[in-house]
């Protein structure tokens, strides 16, 4: 079987590697596992402050001008902002591999050569750069849920809450670095078993799942062609989708 040659080969469909895709089009390839884009932040449902910058590229002032014309800025909340991102990636026509898994990455002439598996089977592709644009060292890591009713209010030290209304917040819950999912759900449940009477009528509406990670750097070299670039260690999707804008356009040129 024929390799599949690309300019450029992103590793985690997160919003870094949107931007990369978009900004190198038809030379691109995005390497997933799991079933959709921009778990990062959607299904982490990662709330933070949008960046007030516009953004450095013309692809992404567009991605964000999306979003504006859709009243989806308004409250900064995210989970609602897989349906756009999807659509966004269909009418790029971005070459994205989903429920595919990475099973190894070595050096070749002239740039990397990807061991993948799919439902197709095994496959290899060759790619002049790639970036890996998942978590690895990370530094914060919650679990998030979204709180509904009354005045939902932080209670305990591991915990933040961001308002997005009146009666509605995103409930941070810090987690140990070791806890898988389960784990980590059964923690917060248990921590909001026990929340002060003044915030019986606020409930627990939904929970992530998938954790909320701050990366611990912006970059690193695993060997020559491959970096690893996190789209978490951004703060919010746009800045990191701006970046991988400037990341595309560097490795189509």
């Amino acid at each position: 079987m024929k390799t599949e040659e690309f300019d450029l080969a992103l590793i985690g469909a997160t919003f870094l590697a949107v931007g990369a895709a978009a900004a190198c089009p038809g030379r691109c390839v995005i390497i997933e596992e799991k079933a959709s884009p921009g778990y990062e932040f959607v299904d982490a449902f990662r709330f933070g402050p949008l960046s007030a910058e516009a953004p450095a590229t013309e692809t992404g002032k567009a991605f964000r001008r999306r979003f504006e014309d859709a009243g989806l800025l308004a409250r900064p909340f995210v989970p609602g902002w897989a349906a756009p991102l999807c659509a966004f990636a269909a009418e790029r026509g971005l070459d994205l591999l989903l429920h595919t898994c990475l099973l190894g990455a070595e050096r070749a002439d002239g740039g990397v050569r990807l061991t993948v598996y799919n439902s197709e089977g095994r496959r290899t592709l060759f790619a002049r750069r790639v970036v890996d644009t998942r978590t690895g060292a990370f530094c914060e890591k919650t679990l998030n849920a979204v709180l509904c009713g009354g005045r939902p209010a932080a209670f305990d030290a591991g915990m933040t809450v961001y308002p997005v209304d009146e009666d509605c917040a995103i409930a941070a819950f810090r987690v140990p670095d070791g806890a898988d999912l389960p784990a980590a759900r059964k923690l917060v449940f248990d921590l909001w078993a026990h929340r002060p009477e003044a915030l019986l009528k606020t409930r627990i509406a939904a929970v992530a799942d998938f954790f909320a990670l701050k990366a611990a750097a912006p970059e690193r070299t695993v060997f020559e062609g491959y970096r690893e670039i996190p789209s978490a260690y951004y703060d919010d999707p746009f800045s990191a989708f701006d970046r991988g804008c400037a990341i595309g356009g560097e490795a189509c040129d």
